[in-house]
Order: C-alpha cells, then sequence, then structure tokens
C-alpha cells in the first residue's frame, strides 16, 4: 500500500513540474514579439525567419541548413534565398551555365539547391512533394529536398523514410541549429530575435 502510495505522489509531482514548465513556456511565448510578428501564416514565418536570415547573414544561414540538412555538397556561387517561389514555400536556387550561347552571351539556367516544405498546419502529402519534386525538373541534380514540420510520425513519414529525395525534420531540430551555430555570425542587437525564435 505504501509502494503504491509512493508511486502516486511522484507522479503527481512530476505532472505539477510539467504543468510548471509548460506555464513558464506559455508565460515566456506570451512576452515573445515573434508570437506577435508570426500572427499571420505560420508557414510563411518560417519562410520569412529564413529568408531574412539567408539575405542578411549567409554564412550562419549556409552553416544553418547544411548542418540541418547534411549537406554534403560544394553551396553554389551566387545561390539565392527565395520564398513563396514557384508555389513552393522555400528554396535556395542559383544560375548554371547550359553551356549555349545566346545573342553572344552565355545561357543560363535558374537550378535548385534546396527545396523546403514547411508544415505547420497540415501534413505533407506524397501527391504535394512529387509535384514539387517537378519544379525544377532537368535542374534539381544534387537538390536537397525537406519537409519541416511540428510532427514527425503520421501516415506519410513512410514515404518520406523510404524516399531517398525528402528528408524530414522538426521545427526544434532547425532551432537546435540554429541556437548552437548561428549567433557568432549574427550582429548582437538581432541575438534576442534569434533566441525568441528559437525558444
Amino acid at each position: 500500500m505504501v509502494e503504491k502510495w509512493k508511486i502516486a505522489l511522484k507522479e503527481f509531482v512530476d505532472n505539477m513540474k510539467l504543468k510548471e514548465n509548460a506555464m513558464s513556456k506559455v508565460k515566456g511565448l506570451m512576452e515573445s514579439p515573434m508570437l506577435y510578428l508570426s500572427g499571420g501564416s505560420k508557414e510563411l514565418f518560417h519562410s520569412n525567419f529564413l529568408y531574412w536570415l539567408g539575405v542578411n547573414f549567409r554564412d550562419a544561414f549556409q552553416q544553418t541548413m547544411t548542418r540541418l540538412l547534411n549537406i554534403n555538397a560544394t553551396w553554389p556561387e551566387g545561390w539565392e534565398v527565395k520564398r513563396e517561389y514557384k508555389h513552393l514555400d522555400f528554396c535556395v536556387t542559383y544560375l548554371k551555365d547550359t553551356g549555349k550561347m545566346r545573342n553572344g552571351e552565355s545561357v543560363k539556367k535558374e537550378c535548385a539547391f534546396i527545396i523546403l516544405e514547411n508544415k505547420v498546419k497540415s501534413l505533407p502529402e506524397r501527391t504535394q512533394l512529387k509535384r514539387y519534386e517537378k519544379v525544377f525538373e532537368g535542374y534539381n541534380k544534387g537538390c536537397t529536398y525537406a519537409v519541416l514540420s511540428l510532427v514527425k510520425d503520421f501516415p506519410a513519414s513512410k514515404y518520406l523514410d523510404e524516399n531517398t529525395c525528402w528528408q524530414l525534420h522538426h521545427y526544434d531540430e532547425l532551432a537546435d541549429v540554429i541556437s548552437k551555430y548561428c549567433t557568432a555570425d549574427i550582429r548582437k542587437e538581432h541575438h534576442i530575435y534569434i533566441s525568441d525564435y528559437c525558444a
């Protein structure tokens, strides 16, 4: 009888600690400007944050994406970040010489280096991901495809595990990589935004 009482008391205390921890996080979130800045589309918010990082702090962005997505390839010269481009949430593109000439100038073709799909309100669907694979068809060799999601276990996750094309990552993984590797390259006045985003 005493043993059951001890177990029940321990479970109660553990639950209270979890609730206190959760309430502390909620309070911190309510005080963060990031909550209010992200009041529109949650997926667009994440794309906008990554875009801000990629435009303003290229080295930090490159290091973040390389570590998160396990990119072994050399980043192409002149890469650009784009959001809400060709129906994609977020992508990194570059121009590649096609070897053809037009009007005395080298013809370049836009290629994909990273295609990233944000999933906050819904789950990734196989048909949608297949459609995204075709956006840069013929110009996506070596492209890294990734889904950022709030959940990692859902019906289509088996497809992502079996398909070598798409990686599945949780937003917590992104936050961990950003908090570990970004702040050194980012101006001090922006550290609070990075911390809020990662919280």
